[in-house]
């Protein structure tokens, strides 16, 4: 065994705990590393997660809850949550709605994350049961730590109203799956393609029904990795039987064409953007004397195109400089460095903002970059033009603008640089009017999500769907 120096060991014991719960801290820690090639610990895809990890305080089940070890279960070392939920045991007690995450984090959810909560706690409404929050990646924490922040999450989904006030809530952390009771009549609801996985496993070893489990499908899922086992894992979950829950349109068309898949128009929903907020900062709009320009950079998502995004800045400070306009460059989406631009023209980041002041950056913005690859549309573009800023984003297969202040401009460093300058320019003229307020229309992205929840709640309890007036 290798010695460890005091000094080390207080050093660890020092940076664990936020090193496990915060990601744009890990990935500022990591860039902050003198000496990376001196790290032995093999690099990883961005987007994998860590294997599954059962606490050796938790209780253990007995022979016959578990078929057959880990090591020779079948599906041992697919990914790192193949056996996640292998070890669910089942037994006679009240349903509940179990919607499966690899992590939540209090203070950081958005988008996505946020999405699910909203969609599991109508779910469970309709389906009137109780809801838990199945977490299946490790935190790494020690037991009462783990607890503490299961007991946070739990406190703050429900004080912040990402699930609704009458439902009974709890949540579940990795090392407690084995040792509660889920009930045989229990639904299920996937958020990731990973977590899917881990749902598909289970039920190919007869712990859970198929039959009850759904999936919410927020974005092309394979496309977070490069052709590989995972690629094709990701693929295989759309075809595992279960009830779809599918966000937007646009991604709809795309898994019927990529994935031949059967997907009825009545289990797309639009994406819930956060509207009041929006109009929120679109009428506290304030302008200042540089036209600023944000960037929604997200450096360990491949798929939001960062050094596409730099390049194509970097193009635009120069013709800008030329110009002599005077503007200032700002970043938010991950912690990280300032971004030189050239020509002494440098971007700084903000780092991974908390909610009201995201929307109290918003209202000062005048011009936005966000781009994604993949078929969802992502949520700050719309954030951007709602809040009444100009918004360009790339195309992906056919994307169309789908508000007045959205642009889409081929995939280029050289055809977004000059989208991004266009609209700098129009910007500069509008200056001093106040933002325009467009109507909204929703059913361009999809169904009332409530409408949906109806659909997919009647076919997971087995009774006639209703038709929609």
């Amino acid at each position: 065994m290798r010695s460890v120096t005091l000094s080390a060991f207080v050093d660890f014991l020092r940076i664990s705990r936020a090193y496990m719960l915060d990601g744009p801290f890990r990935l500022a820690l990591r860039s902050s590393l003198p000496d990376r090639a001196a790290i032995t610990t093999p690099s990883r895809p961005s987007e994998e997660i860590d294997a599954v990890d059962v606490s050796a305080d938790a209780q253990e089940p007995s022979k016959e809850d578990v078929p057959v070890s880990d090591e020779e279960n079948p599906y041992s070392g697919l990914t790192a949550t193949s056996l996640a939920l292998v070890r669910a045991s089942t037994t006679e007690v009240a349903a509940s709605l179990n919607v499966v995450f690899l992590e939540v984090r209090p203070f950081a959810i958005f988008a996505g994350v946020k999405t699910a909560l909203e969609v599991a706690s109508a779910l469970a409404l309709a389906l009137d049961v109780p809801l838990r929050i199945v977490l299946i990646q490790p935190t790494g924490l020690a037991a009462e730590d783990d607890h503490a922040l299961q007991t946070e999450i739990r406190e703050h989904v429900i004080e912040h109203g990402f699930v609704d006030s009458d439902l009974e809530v709890s949540v579940v952390g990795p090392s407690a799956i084995q040792i509660t009771e889920f009930g045989t009549t229990d639904f299920w609801l996937a958020t990731h393609w990973s977590t899917a996985h881990a749902l598909d496993v289970a039920c190919r070893s007869d712990r859970l029904d198929r039959s009850r489990c759904a999936y919410l499908i927020q974005d092309y899922e394979p496309g977070f990795n490069t052709w590989s086992t995972e690629f094709t894992l990701a693929r295989s979950t759309y075809h595992a039987g279960f009830v779809p829950i599918v966000n937007s349109n646009p991604l709809a068309a795309y898994l019927r064409t990529t994935e031949d898949l059967e997907l009825p128009e009545r289990a797309v929903f639009a994406p819930a953007l956060d509207l009041d907020d929006l109009r929120g900062a679109r009428d506290e709009r304030k302008i200042h004397p540089d036209v600023r320009i944000f960037y929604y950079g997200r450096p360990s998502k491949p798929r939001n195109l960062y050094s596409l995004g730099i390049s194509a800045l970097r193009l635009v400070a120069r013709s800008i400089q030329a110009q002599g306009i005077q503007v200032e460059f700002l970043m938010a989406g991950e912690a990280g460095p300032d971004v030189q631009l050239g020509g002494g023209v440098v971007m700084k980041n903000l780092g991974a903002l908390a909610r009201d002041d995201y929307f109290s950056l918003l209202s000062t913005i005048d011009v936005g970059l966000s781009l994604q690859y993949s078929p969802h549309p992502s949520h700050p573009p719309f954030d951007l033009a709602l809040s009444g800023a100009l918004a360009v984003t790339n195309d992906f297969d056919g994307r169309i603008a789908l508000h007045s202040n959205m642009i889409v401009a081929p995939t280029d460093p050289d055809e977004l640089a000059k989208a991004l300058v266009r609209a700098i320019n129009s910007s500069i003229a509008d200056r001093g009017r106040s933002a325009p307020s467009p109507d909204w229309n929703s059913s361009q992205l999809g169904n009332n999500t409530p409408d949906v929840i109806d659909y997919v709640g009647a076919i997971l309890e087995g009774r006639p769907v209703r038709r929609r007036d």
